[in-house]
């Protein structure tokens, strides 16, 4: 297996080809022929490695992390086209796959990825439900015994009842929490049938799968009428959120907001971005406004911390507010105020029916100067890495990660980076059919 780099010569490349183990990283060149009239031509960049995880696998935005590395292996939640929430093992260095459904058929949509939680013990929590589901779900695997064997896993929990619909789980651990090993599961709860969204969150001192104990629900961030939507970062103790203050669906003046959860103390203290203490339940008008929409609407895709501590912020706008063009933007705190840049132009929306479904764009997540994104190159959208030097001003792209197909032949989308990842697999995204999402067949890859 060839990590990539560059070989020198078709002398070079010779015994490389005869062993076949090139595979699929030279699939972006027709055959040893062309890629032997391209070596013995004076050098070439070899693709990087690149494989198939699943056949059969989806996910959204706002689940998260999604995919998180744990010695050899990666842990990876996705949905299936008939609707099952599913928990993968990937080894990064035979890229071997294991599979095992975490539940039956709840129901066909791209929002019931499952979120991942490794822990010290060597076990693995997968969070995971419906689209707007009256319980949150999980299971646990006991870390040693067969992944693909129901009898290590724990029987589906679910906790929650009559409080709320959820969705969008997301769960934490604290190393300063003062509650040693407490497990923080924050995600949106939907009441009052539809008016009130919240960002809420629930703990466990002890998770064993069974009759575990949790805490009521706390909510955090509250808006009536609207749908916030937050992604978050752990940065050691402290948890950043960023916000889009509505689905640009609903309201037309959106705007990009920020806040953090602080830890460092043993208990939480709610933050605005300069450090002002703020008390839940709170409004998106009491976080820090990122990015101000204007009559131009937004949505925001991710949060990351730089090399200083200071967070940074992924979103798009939609210049004609109706998903014919969108545009990736950065922003990035400088320690006393929210600077914006335009990273690139990602086209057009996924499909009619959803305007601002875009391609998606994610921070490598070792390295926030780095994104993965989807969009178009001469007309068909492929997964691509991008850098800034100075600190997000200006961005270029670094290479090409996917390339050929037709303009939606297979879709291309939703690349997201590898928490924790080592550098043998940095990032994944899904690709195949895509018509709405409740309506897809897409197959998962992954890429140094």
């Amino acid at each position: 297996r060839w990590p990539g780099g560059r070989l020198t010569g078709a002398a070079s490349l010779s015994p490389v080809l005869a062993s076949g183990s090139l595979g699929a990283q030279v699939s972006q060149l027709s055959g040893n022929a062309a890629l032997g009239a391209v070596v013995a031509g004076g050098g070439m960049d070899v693709p990087v490695r690149q494989f198939q995880v699943t056949a059969d696998g989806i996910w959204t935005w706002f689940t998260m992390p999604e995919a998180v590395q744990v010695g050899d292996h990666i842990y990876l939640g996705t949905v299936s086209s008939d609707g099952r929430c599913r928990a993968h093992r990937i080894n990064v260095n035979t890229e071997a796959t294991e599979t095992f459904d975490l539940s039956g058929v709840l129901e066909i949509d791209d929002h019931n990825n499952p979120s991942v939680l490794p822990r010290p013990d060597g076990s693995v929590v997968f969070f995971y439900g419906q689209h707007n589901d009256p319980t949150f779900k999980y299971r646990i695997w006991n870390g040693s015994g067969s992944f693909t064997a129901s009898g290590s896993w724990t029987a589906q929990a679910a906790r929650g009842g009559g409080e709320g619909n959820y969705s969008y789980p997301k769960p934490v651990v604290f190393p300063a929490d003062s509650v040693s090993g407490r497990t923080w599961l924050f995600h949106r709860r939907w009441t009052d049938g539809g008016g009130t969204r919240v960002m809420s969150y629930r703990t466990s001192n002890t998770l064993t799968g069974t009759s575990d104990p949790w805490s009521a629900f706390t909510d955090v961030l509250v808006r009536s009428g609207q749908r916030p939507y937050v992604v978050m970062y752990q940065d050691g103790n402290k948890l950043h959120c960023a916000i889009s203050s509505a689905q640009p669906n609903e309201d037309t003046f959106l705007t990009i907001n920020h806040f953090y959860g602080d830890m460092s103390s043993g208990s939480m203290v709610w933050r605005t971005t300069d450090g002002t203490a703020i008390t839940p339940p709170f409004n998106v008008t009491a976080t820090t406004r990122a990015d101000d929409g204007g009559d131009v609407k937004r949505w925001v895709s991710d949060v990351g911390v730089g090399s200083d501590g200071h967070p940074r912020i992924l979103w798009m706008k939609y210049p004609n507010n109706n998903g014919t063009a969108i545009e990736y933007w950065h922003s990035r705190w400088t320690g006393s105020a929210w600077v914006a840049h335009k990273v690139t132009d990602d086209g057009a929306r996924l499909y009619s029916a959803e305007p601002f479904y875009h391609g998606g764009l994610r921070f490598k997540r070792d390295d926030v100067t780095r994104i993965y994104l989807s969009a178009p190159i001469s007309g068909v959208r492929q997964i691509q890495e991008w850098s800034t030097s100075d600190n997000g001003a200006t961005w270029s792209r670094v290479r090409e990660i996917t390339s050929g197909g037709l303009a939606d032949n297979p879709l291309k989308a939703r690349p997201i980076g590898v928490l924790n990842g080592d550098g043998r697999v940095n990032l994944l995204w899904w690709q195949g059919r895509y018509t709405t999402y409740t309506d897809y067949d897409t197959s998962v890859r992954a890429s140094a």
